[in-house]
């Protein structure tokens, strides 16, 4: 019997995997393809976690379930959990919060219901003439890292994405002028204990998130961790969710409006491995098996994606270390076992805290880059 049943074989189940076994605990992946990236460090089935049998088969020899990614359809959780008598209890997250979070519209209706500040929203009207621009166009399942979004803020533009959001599936929003992108961990437990990690900023200049950097906004602060407690509370959710947030202008200071939840961990919590009273991977694990919460008390370190490059070259991992260390012998390596292609997060790289901003990006970037230059050269 395992302990944990993941549903996905990524680098989150990986790492929370990991996290694991330092506990001394037994996990089982779920994903298609004999070399996943959870794969590389634990037992892993092969198999589609879209799939009522397969599902089934997990939980048979799992004591608890969790997930790595919110796309496993919900229904699927709940078929094959009565297929076998499976208690829904032992799944963090739970369907009902899964169903939530899988529609982005269903989102945003419970933000609202909850008092949640955000841009306005609805469905997407029948006729283009009805649309005021500038306008976000999010496909209401299965978007991320850009993916499924259109910002448009001319006629040109609709023009061009209205033959795709008017085929139904996709919602609007009205575009936020915010500052500054806010995230954030929090926990939930079956019991109602709560607890919220430092928030980061993020910065994410073509969508997709390349650093994150401490959030250091005194009243900011507490509004991004009151808010993503409150949206977690608005979806009923259990578990570990990364919220994020906009930073919007105010009279008086900031506002914090929601943007969205991930019910699992986060590539803005991946700092927490390095410089943090505990990660959250372990943070995950304990909620999932039901261990009592960790508190926080540190500030978020500095962390840099590693996207992969336009052309792999050489694929040299070692060069690639030896560069990143010569040119900041305090980052801290972290690298998924997968197969690099343009664009996908491949590994991260942490840096310790630095009170200077600007000095912690540029350390970021640097970091970022010698590693790549070692990697194809």
């Amino acid at each position: 019997m395992f302990d944990i049943g993941f549903l996905g074989g990524g680098q989150l189940a990986r790492m929370s995997i990991m996290a694991a076994q330092k506990m001394g605990l037994r996990c089982l992946s779920l994903e298609t393809g004999e070399n996943t990236s959870a794969s590389r460090v634990a037992e892993n089935v092969n198999g589609d976690w879209r799939s009522v049998g397969n599902v089934a088969e997990l939980m048979k020899v799992s004591k608890f379930i969790t997930l790595e990614n919110e796309f496993v359809p919900a229904n699927v959780i709940e078929e094959a959990a009565a297929e076998i008598g499976f208690d829904l209890n032992q799944v963090i997250p739970g369907p009902g919060v899964l169903r939530i979070i899988q529609d982005k519209l269903l989102q945003r209706q419970s933000f609202a219901a909850a008092g949640l500040k955000g841009p306005s929203f609805g469905e997407v009207p029948s006729d283009s003439s009805l649309v005021a621009l500038p306008v976000v166009f999010k496909s209401r399942y299965g978007g991320y890292d850009g993916k499924g979004t259109h910002v448009v803020r001319t006629a040109g533009e609709l023009e061009k994405v209205w033959p795709t959001v008017s085929q139904g599936g996709w919602m609007m929003e009205s575009f936020a002028p915010f500052r500054r992108e806010v995230a954030t961990m929090v926990l939930v437990s079956r019991s109602g204990e709560t607890q919220v990690f430092p928030p980061v900023v993020t910065l994410q200049p073509k969508a997709v998130c390349e650093f994150t950097i401490p959030y250091k906004d005194p009243m900011g602060m507490v509004l991004a961790a009151e808010t993503a407690l409150e949206a977690v509370r608005a979806i009923g959710g259990v578990g570990l969710f990364g919220v994020e947030m906009f930073e919007m202008p105010a009279p008086y200071g900031v506002e914090m409006w929601m943007n969205e939840i991930a019910p699992r961990p986060h590539n803005t919590g991946h700092y927490s491995l390095d410089w943090a009273d505990i990660s959250q991977f372990e943070a995950h694990i304990r909620v999932v098996t039901g261990m009592p919460l960790p508190r926080f008390t540190e500030t978020p370190s500095g962390m840099a994606n590693l996207l992969g490059p336009a052309s792999n070259g050489s694929s040299n991992l070692d060069g690639a270390r030896r560069r990143t260390y010569e040119v900041d012998p305090s980052a801290r390596i972290h690298w998924y076992d997968k197969e690099v292609k343009p664009g996908r997060k491949v590994g991260h790289i942490n840096l310790p805290p630095d009170d200077n901003e600007e000095r912690l990006l540029g350390r970021l970037k640097g970091v970022r880059d010698a590693f790549w230059s070692g990697y194809v050269s």
